[in-house]
């Protein structure tokens, strides 16, 4: 595959934002189950509840550990099947498969920074890395050489930050790296403002193993309700680009257009994001 050199277009126009955002941050979620009485109709809901939960849970171990089936196809691909983003929710950039324009939540639905309203409006979390290895010999060995590239770029997996996340490449869904509970990628530990990202994948791909990641920027307000709120999308890109290019072998290729900057939204917005992917190539 060749993954030339792209110039940086112009990005679109983005609205201005002040410096004042409010963020809603909830590291953990806790379901309560209050006053079920051993009725036959609190058994009944009871039972209701468990089978819902199981089924969620099944779900999403399907989507991440996909197992084919006597048609041919992965479970995982009949979930995605039936979770097929809408056309304008998904990219397709010249070099690369088709990518899904948002973080999703754990139930599959567009990351919104946690309930985070952002001048009055929800805001929606953009794939804004993708990352092309096309050196590694397996999945194993992609997620790998990647966790290593982050850690040197200083960028290590920190705790106390969401997770469970997914990403969407070429009809697949694609689990959180690494896969464990309360990290993500950043810059500092989340007691100080912080730069911080979620990278799904690999997709291999035309001899290269993909992976895209959302990133954005936070800062912490000790004495507020808020503790973390929500600064910039294009800072945090910038920034962890600029960082694993210099310090890893993985280098800055251009720019991609992933038509995911959101402008004049009444109820949805996407910050300073401005539509703009940085893409990465390791080095052979």
């Amino acid at each position: 595959m060749n993954f030339f050199h792209l110039s940086k277009p112009k990005a679109p126009a983005v609205s201005p934002r002040s410096s004042d955002p409010i963020h809603k941050r909830n590291h953990g979620g806790i379901i309560s189950v209050i006053g079920v009485k051993t009725t036959f109709f609190g058994f009944a809901s009871l039972l209701v509840f468990t089978a819902a939960i199981s089924s969620r849970m099944a779900s999403a171990h399907q989507a991440s550990n996909p197992q084919k089936t006597d048609t041919g196809k992965s479970m995982s691909e009949k979930l995605v099947a039936n979770l097929r983003p809408k056309p304008d929710e998904v990219v397709q950039p010249t070099v690369l498969p088709e990518i899904g324009k948002w973080m999703l939540n754990p139930d599959f639905t567009p990351a919104d920074w946690l309930g985070e309203i952002y001048h009055g409006k929800t805001l929606r979390e953009p794939i804004n890395i993708i990352i092309v290895d096309p050196v590694a010999n397996s999945p194993e060995e992609a997620k790998n050489r990647l966790i290593a590239a982050c850690t040197a770029a200083g960028y290590p997996s920190r705790e106390g930050h969401s997770s469970g996340y997914w990403g969407y490449i070429d009809e697949q869904l694609q689990a959180q790296v690494p896969q464990t509970q309360d990290h993500a990628f950043s810059n500092e530990p989340y007691i100080f403002n912080n730069n911080h990202g979620r990278i799904f994948g690999p997709y291999r791909y035309k001899g290269a193993y993909i992976f895209i990641g959302a990133f954005s920027r936070e800062k912490v307000v000790p004495f507020s309700k808020i503790k973390h709120q929500f600064v910039s999308f294009n800072q945090a890109r910038d920034d962890f680009a600029k960082n694993i290019n210099l310090k890893t072998e993985y280098q800055i290729n251009g720019y991609l257009n992933l038509e995911n900057a959101i402008v004049n939204n009444p109820k949805i917005t996407t910050g300073d994001y401005d539509g703009m992917a940085v893409l990465l190539k390791a080095k052979k």
